[in-house]
């Protein structure tokens, strides 16, 4: 099947990374770097999580694409693309995308914040 997928905007872009994710994921691919560092959590599959990715007491997924060097921390975040080099603490994120080196503290459910940003709820 040929689907063409729109990346024009916070909404089309994570459709886009939740179709890619389950087309691969239909073909048994799974996408967990070896240097990730997963403790006391839960990766619902399909997601891509990034090289010396850190996650602690958190529940990942369906549909999360993590960047490398990312740290998620005490949160949920489910169908979202988070860049390299961001960290989510303390939150609920869901349908986000978190670009890079962006911090974010606080409980969200629909999130696009951009490059170098820091929110403190």
């Amino acid at each position: 099947m040929i689907e063409w997928l729109d990346c024009g905007n916070k909404e089309v872009t994570v459709f886009t990374n939740q179709r890619v994710l389950e087309y691969d994921k239909d073909k048994g691919k799974l996408f967990i770097a070896q240097s990730a560092e997963i403790e006391n959590s839960t990766i619902i599959a399909p997601c891509f999580i990034g090289e010396n990715v850190v996650i602690k007491d958190s529940v990942v997924g369906p549909h999360v694409s993590i960047g490398a060097n990312s740290n998620i921390a005490i949160s949920v975040v489910k169908n979202s693309i988070i860049q390299h080099n961001s960290s989510i603490k303390n939150a609920i994120v869901a349908n986000s995308m978190i670009g890079s080196n962006a911090h974010f503290e606080s409980v969200a459910q629909d999130l696009s914040i951009g490059d170098y940003t820091t929110i403190k709820g």
